[in-house]
This record gives structure tokens, C-alpha cells and sequence, in this order.
């Protein structure tokens, strides 16, 4: 069942009992004051065609290291993309969606829609599993939604990236809704085995653990939430691993803030991997050449 789809028309406004003189539907104020919600902030983003869309969202443009990571991949493998939210822009809807907003996530629905459809592209790539959830589930695009990681993986099959090894023992978290949520599991780990060396971790793919930052639970306090980052962490880095990777931006700054290893995003590590610019690498060999002079 679509998320937008979770309620049926409009409810009539009924009120709920549970003590004679009290109802959820109870006015507070002899006041009434009308609901009114303006979207006339939203940027009246011109139809540029690209084959690649890429979305960032608004977990993602939090961890601008991972938006960064993405431009330097597509670029280096040369995709003809288009940063879709690159200047603002809006969210895919989620937030309204868990609030039972559902006209207002239909208008930024199709707010979207219409940039994704004019842009011509074949392909929608978003680097937040929750975003990726909700385009693949609540929008009906011409486009194929793919997760970075899905795409990442593409790019390698299809021999778009040149890649080198980079001797580095690492293990993978699988975000919630990427998982669980979406089922994707082997692509990620298809990518990073092609990179670095993926270890397994004691609990991983459908028995994965949460990171504690889920957005969507209120009844967790903040407290509440380290600790359970900290205890997924801890079991996570059992190996001593060099870098915990995982595939969601949300995850990544959750970790970030409960262990001391390295925590990169899936986009960060292959970014790491690109070959280094032809004057930079004969800029190294030069000073190496210096140095073993001086040492003879």
C-alpha cells in the first residue's frame, strides 16, 4: 500500500470519548482561526533535460560530504546528470505524509513529479533510503528510481568507473529502510567488496540493527537514542574495522556522534577510490624522487 495512500478520502470530524465531558475534537478557543497553508516558497525550477537525476534530500544536504562524494563519481564516470535539489528545493514528502498532511504532500507530490517528468531523465537517483522508499512507493514516475548504491553499482557493471583497491578492512550497516524497508541488500556489499575489504558483521541484512536516529519514533528520548547508536555500534565494530560504511545519511551522522572508528557513507568510500588527477599523482612521484635523493 502506497504511504500517501494510508487514508482514504477525508475523515468527517467525529469526536471520540473517553470521559463524559472531554473529546479529542473539544474546541479550546471560542477563536476560530482558518487553516492556511502557502506554498508560494517553492522555486519554479526550469525543465533542463538530463538522463541522470540526482535528489540529495534533506537528510543528505546535511551530510554535504556525501552530495560532494556523488558529484565527483558521476563526473569522473560522466554522467550527464542534473542535481535536482541542488539550490533548495523541496523534500519528498515523507514528513507531511507521517503527519497525515496528505493534500500538502500531494502538492509537493507533484511539484516534484513535474520537474522529474519535464527533465526527461531515465533515471532518479537519490542517496536517502527514505527518500528512495517514498519516490519508489508514493510517485508514479516514468523515471527509474535507483538508491545511490543501486546506481554506484550500475556505474562498475556497466565499466563507467575505474576504481582501484583500497586495502582498507571495512564493514557495512544496512540501513532500516533500505533493507527491511526495500530490500536491498547485495548491491551495496557488491560495491564495497569491489573497493575494500567487507567483513561480516555480527548482525547484518534483515537482522540488522537500527542506528537510533529514526525520525519517525517519538517516544524515544534523546538518551534513549545514543544508547542505542552506541550499543549498534559496538557490536558493529567488533572486527576493529578500519571504516563502518553504510548507505543512508541519516546512519551516518547517527554513528558519527557513537563511535570512534571512521564513519563514511557507500558514496564516500568509492569516492575515495577514483584514480588520483594525472598532475597530483605526478606531483607525489616528484616529491617521493626528491626525498629519496636527499636520502642517498
Amino acid at each position: 500500500m502506497r504511504l500517501i495512500e494510508r487514508r482514504q478520502g477525508e475523515r468527517p470530524d467525529k469526536k471520540l470519548k473517553f470521559t463524559e465531558g472531554f473529546s479529542l475534537t473539544k474546541k479550546r478557543s471560542h477563536i476560530e482561526k482558518p487553516v492556511t497553508q502557502s506554498y508560494s516558497y517553492l522555486v519554479k525550477e526550469e525543465a533542463e533535460s538530463a538522463e541522470v537525476l540526482f535528489f540529495a534530500g534533506c537528510m543528505t544536504h546535511l551530510t554535504p560530504s556525501v552530495i560532494a562524494a556523488m558529484k565527483k563519481i558521476m563526473d569522473h564516470a560522466g554522467v550527464r546528470y542534473r542535481f535536482m535539489d541542488e539550490h533548495g528545493g523541496v523534500c519528498c514528502g515523507r514528513p507531511l505524509m507521517l503527519a497525515g498532511r496528505d493534500k500538502e504532500a500531494r502538492e509537493l507530490i507533484n511539484h516534484n513529479s513535474d520537474i522529474i517528468w519535464k527533465s526527461g531523465a531515465r533515471i532518479l537517483v537519490t542517496s536517502c533510503p527514505i527518500c528512495y522508499k517514498v519516490f519508489r512507493e508514493s510517485y508514479y514516475l516514468e523515471a527509474q528510481v535507483m538508491h545511490h548504491s543501486e546506481f554506484l553499482n550500475l556505474l562498475i557493471e556497466e565499466g563507467s568507473l575505474r576504481l582501484g583497491y583500497l586495502h582498507r578492512k571495512v564493514v557495512y550497516h544496512d540501513p532500516c529502510d533500505l533493507g527491511r524497508g526495500s530490500g536491498i541488500y547485495e548491491e551495496p556489499r557488491a560495491v564495497i567488496s569491489y573497493v575494500a575489504d567487507l567483513q561480516h558483521a555480527p548482525q547484518e541484512g534483515s537482522m540488522s540493527l537500527c542506528c537510533g536516529g529514526s525520525l519517525g519514533n517519538l517516544t524515544l528520548s534523546s538518551a534513549s537514542r545514543s544508547m542505542i547508536a552506541a550499543d549498534a555500534a559496538r557490536i558493529l565494530t567488533q572486527s576493529s574495522p578500519d571504516e563502518l560504511i553504510t548507505a543512508c545519511p541519516l546512519c551516518k551522522k547517527t554513528f558519527g556522534q557513537a563511535t570512534e572508528t571512521k564513519v563514511s557513507d557507500i558514496a564516500e568510500l568509492v569516492a575515495a577510490a577514483l584514480p588520483k588527477p594525472l598532475k597530483q599523482a605526478r606531483s607525489r612521484s616528484a616529491r617521493s624522487s626528491s626525498r629519496a635523493l636527499k636520502n642517498s
